[in-house]
């Protein structure tokens, strides 16, 4: 199937014929207005070793280099500050790369933010089970970290060897529990499956030991095979082959199974949390401005990418300018039906923001009931919900749609600090 002219055809269909998919250079951000919250994204691109299935932008970590990425970003920080005025902030997720290389200068970082932006309520970071000690999980919760999401992927020595963590399977034990008994008030466990070889077996393993683990959430997601990445060029010469639809499916089914046997709750398409005990997500925020190399800020009717060059970023920085390399024009529809994909891939839609949204755009409801029509959603407690069926095609379409704009942008930008135009 020719899935770029598929692509072309549900946004003309869903947007309209003069909504334009295209990233143009963009050095200074021009909001159509500030919303009254926002979230914050810091991108710490330094990793010790780099996972071949990974498809973030990262660099070898180097301490020289560190410090001043530390410094632009205090800067980038109050330069935004200073454009957006009073704004509260609801959240900071720090993701990577592998943001605890950076040690103390983590914590001083969101120390920092926390005062450029006048306080936040929530604080996230992922890390890596190697570096899960007392120390580091004592220095994280001293400056306020309250949610910790521990990249474990899996428990089988085998499957950790295929996806290159840098980590033996026995450590593991010791990372969670000391993770879990570290008095944060949130521990997400990120998991893998539909790996290369792995068995149904094999994933009710990983499962079992999860579930076990004492965490918050488990949130498995499937091992996606980016086309720049190692894994991605392994699949193109066929040295690797993937799960054919079939055993992701099944794959899926048992995990959909398993969380519901357990009584844990359908957080998002690929995360199950315990009842009660809210949720962790590093990627449903509605309005969020991002910091660091890499990092992408989605704003009042714009759409930004900041440079992915470290040294480019830290360039821009200290010549007083903000480091957003491309920009796109959100229209309403757009933006309506960015936040609707959002609320499906967290599996439930609240129906009276559907219908004060889409009052004048009845396109969103034909679509939404021949879904419910065909069993891949149901109505619940004033909500529209994602049947298990319905989740995992959400999950495939993604992999399908989504993710092929994000491969787009992510190669020409890795190879060209400031594109001119990217078009879709």
């Amino acid at each position: 199937m020719d899935w770029d002219w598929f692509r072309w055809i549900v946004r003309r269909h869903f947007c309209g014929p003069h909504s334009r998919y295209e990233l143009l250079a963009c050095d200074h951000p021009a909001p159509a207005h500030w919303p009254q919250q926002l979230d914050l994204y810091l991108h710490v691109p330094f990793c010790r070793s780099f996972c071949p299935h990974c498809p973030y932008y990262k660099e070898p970590y180097d301490p020289h280099v560190a410090d001043r990425f530390v410094a632009a970003v205090r800067r980038e920080a109050k330069r935004w500050a200073n454009l957006a005025g009073p704004i509260r902030i609801g959240s900071l997720y720090v993701g990577g790369g592998t943001p605890t290389l950076l040690g103390e200068q983590l914590g001083e970082l969101i120390a920092a933010l926390r005062t450029t932006f006048g306080g936040l309520e929530q604080v996230a970071v992922e890390l890596l089970p190697t570096d899960a000690s007392e120390a580091q999980l004592d220095m994280l919760s001293r400056v306020g970290v309250n949610m910790i999401s521990l990249g474990v992927q899996s428990f089988d020595p085998a499957s950790l060897k295929l996806i290159g963590r840098p980590y033996r399977s026995e450590v593991l034990d010791g990372a969670i529990a000391r993770t879990v008994q570290g008095g944060f008030d949130f521990v997400n466990l990120d998991m893998m499956f539909v790996l290369p070889g792995q068995t149904l077996d094999d994933l009710q393993r990983d499962l079992d030991k999860a579930l076990a683990s004492g965490a918050d959430q488990l949130t498995f997601y499937p091992l996606f095979t980016f086309p720049y990445t190692a894994v991605g060029r392994l699949r193109r010469q066929r040295r690797l082959r993937m799960p054919p639809l079939r055993q992701r499916r099944a794959q899926y089914r048992l995990l959909h199974e398993t969380m519901r046997q357990a009584v844990m709750q359908r957080v998002s398409v690929w995360g199950f949390a315990r009842p009660g005990r809210g949720r962790y997500s590093s990627v449903t925020r509605q309005r969020y401005l991002g910091l660091g190399p890499g990092a992408a800020s989605c704003l009042p009717g714009q759409y930004l990418f900041n440079t992915f060059s470290v040294d480019h970023y830290c360039r821009r920085i200290e010549a007083d300018r903000f480091a957003t390399a491309l920009g796109m024009a959100m229209t309403d529809d757009m933006q309506r039906y960015y936040w609707l994909y959002w609320k499906l891939y967290e599996t439930r839609v609240p129906q009276a923001e559907l219908e004060q949204l889409f009052a004048e755009d009845r396109r969103a409801f034909r679509w939404l009931r021949r879904a419910r029509h065909v069993g891949l959603l149901q109505r619940q407690d004033g909500e529209l919900t994602l049947t298990e069926r319905g989740a995992f095609w959400v999950h495939w379409l993604q992999n399908k749609f989504v993710l092929q704009y994000i491969d787009t942008v992510w190669q020409r930008a890795m190879a060209e600090p400031f594109p001119a135009r990217i078009a879709f």
